[in-house]
């Protein structure tokens, strides 16, 4: 039995899927049928999509205008404009570096990455995490790592000048 991030007494217990495998229909069910569990059920889950806020950039999953299977980085301002009058749903991975350097956004690769990024060249886990946002029917996805250089070159050059 998994339980729900959330706690008290709307806690909603689910049974576990019988796949062995996230790639297998019974595991994709239980993620997608969860997801919409928590979202639906539990005010604190589904905080993010009622505000509308979403982070100042993401990785567009549907991308594929570079002639092979890619993904690119996309501002919010263009995902909000892609989505109209929807409320933008993502997915997150947060995860442990380790002792190598992930994928990272930098002012060099930035217009290279808002292009398009080659499914080929992404880390495990990475593809991992498109793979499984394009399964839920989810057109972003933010990962913690990809934005942190990015972002700390911004701050410093908004220090220096």
């Amino acid at each position: 039995t998994y339980v729900c991030c959330n706690t008290g007494p709307s806690v909603l217990q689910l049974n576990a899927p019988r796949g062995t495998s996230t790639n297998d229909e019974a595991c994709m069910n239980f993620m997608s049928e969860s997801l919409e569990r928590c979202l639906t059920r539990h005010k604190s889950c589904s905080l993010g999509i009622e505000d509308g806020w979403i982070p100042t950039r993401l990785l567009d999953v549907h991308a594929t205008s570079t002639g092979h299977d890619s993904i690119k980085v996309v501002e919010r301002s263009d995902a909000q404009a892609t989505a109209a009058n929807f409320k933008i749903r993502y997915l997150t991975l947060s995860h442990v570096w380790g002792s190598t350097r992930p994928l990272m956004l930098t002012t060099e690769n930035y217009t290279n990455m808002k292009t398009g990024i080659r499914m080929d060249l992404l880390p495990r886990c990475f593809l991992d995490a498109v793979c499984l946002a394009r399964r839920l029917g989810l057109r972003y996805l933010w990962i913690d790592s990809l934005w942190y250089a990015f972002q700390n070159e911004v701050i410093l050059y908004a220090y220096l000048v």
